[in-house]
C-alpha cells in the first residue's frame, strides 16, 4: 500500500472512525486515498513541492513527511466540509416542502409524516429547509475553520521549509570560480528541501566565510559585519550606508549564528527589496537568547 492509502486509513480512523464493519472502513479509506491521488497537484502548488505517484513502483516520490501529511489532511477536511455543505443546500433546493403535516416533493407526490391506526401512530422526522440550512451552516463554519488552519500550516511550512539563505540583486551570477562553486552548492540545498537544516546552515557558513575572505582581500567590492540580535526580536533592519556605498544593488548573503551550541537554528527571509543602503531580515522565530548574531556579507562583483 502506498502512502496515499496509508494516509487515507489514518484520516478515516482519526477524523471519522464511525464504520460498522471492516469492509466499510476500507471502502471509506480508499475514497479518501483517491482524493489524495487526484489532488497531489493542489498540494504541490500550496507548498511549492513536486510530489507524485510512481505508478511503476506504487509509491509516492519523494516520501511524504509528517508536515506534508498534516497539510494534505487539512486540505482534505476543508474540501470535505465544503462538499457536504453544497450537498445539503442542493438537496434543500431540489427536495421537499412541508405544509399542514404533509410533505410534497418537487415531483408532486405527497410523502407521509404521520400514520395512525386506532390508538397506534407512527411519526417520522422530516428535514425541513430550515434544518437543512442550519446543517449546511455548520459544515460551512467547519470548512472555514479548516481553511484557516490550512493557511497557517502552509504559511509555517513555507517559512520553515525555505532555505535560510536568500541571494538577491542584479549580480546573481558570479565570475569567480570559487564563489560559483559555493553558490552552486547553496542552490542544490535550496532545491533539496529534504536535507536537514543543520547541513544547509553549514553550507551557508562556508560560503559566507569564502566571500568574507575575498572582501577582506579586496578581491571584490563588499561589506561584512556581525550584528548582535536582541532577545525577543523577530526582525532586524541593516543600514550599511555609512560604511558601504555600492554603485549598484549588492548581492547579500547572511547567516544567523549562536555562541550557545544548544540554541536552535533560526532561519530568515529578506523582507521587500534590497536597496543601496540596506535591507530588512525577518526571522522564522523570535530570538530566544542574547547569544545570537547575524553575520552579513553584501558585495558587488564587476
Amino acid at each position: 500500500m502506498n502512502q496515499f492509502g496509508e494516509l487515507g486509513f489514518s484520516v478515516w480512523d482519526i477524523e471519522f472512525g464511525d464504520h460498522a464493519t471492516a469492509s466499510e472502513r476500507e471502502s471509506n479509506a480508499l475514497l479518501i486515498s483517491g482524493y489524495f491521488e487526484a489532488n497531489i497537484g493542489q498540494l504541490n502548488t500550496l507548498i511549492n513541492t513536486d510530489f507524485y505517484l510512481d505508478n511503476t513502483e506504487d509509491k509516492v516520490v519523494p516520501s511524504l513527511f509528517a508536515e506534508e501529511k498534516a497539510i494534505f489532511t487539512q486540505l482534505y477536511l476543508k474540501d470535505y466540509m465544503n462538499k457536504q455543505a453544497r450537498n445539503i443546500l442542493r438537496n434543500a433546493a431540489s427536495g421537499s416542502s412541508s405544509t399542514n403535516n404533509t410533505v410534497t416533493t418537487v415531483e408532486g407526490v405527497t410523502d407521509w409524516i404521520e400514520l395512525r391506526e386506532g390508538d397506534t401512530s407512527i411519526k417520522r422526522s422530516v428535514a425541513t429547509s430550515t434544518s437543512k440550512n442550519a446543517s449546511a451552516q455548520i459544515f460551512q463554519k467547519s470548512a472555514s475553520e479548516a481553511n484557516e488552519l490550512l493557511k497557517q500550516l502552509v504559511h509555517s511550512y513555507n517559512m520553515y521549509g525555505s532555505a535560510p539563505l536568500q541571494v538577491a540583486g542584479i549580480d546573481a551570477s558570479i565570475n569567480t570560480n570559487t564563489l560559483e562553486t559555493q553558490i552552486s552548492k547553496l542552490n542544490e540545498s535550496i532545491e533539496n528541501l529534504s536535507e536537514s537544516v543543520v547541513s544547509q546552515n553549514q553550507d551557508i557558513e562556508e560560503a559566507l566565510d569564502v566571500i568574507r575572505d575575498q572582501i577582506i582581500a579586496t578581491a571584490i567590492e563588499g561589506f561584512t559585519k556581525s550584528y548582535p540580535l536582541q532577545k525577543g526580536k523577530d526582525s532586524i533592519t541593516v543600514n550599511w550606508s555609512s560604511e558601504f556605498t555600492p554603485s549598484k544593488i549588492p548581492t547579500v548573503i547572511a547567516v544567523i549564528r549562536s555562541s550557545n551550541t544548544e540554541d536552535s537554528i533560526v532561519s530568515y527571509r529578506i523582507d521587500g527589496n534590497i536597496s543601496l543602503q540596506g535591507c530588512t531580515f525577518v526571522f522564522t522565530d523570535k530570538i530566544i537568547s542574547s547569544d545570537y548574531s547575524l553575520e552579513l556579507a553584501a558585495f558587488v562583483v564587476d
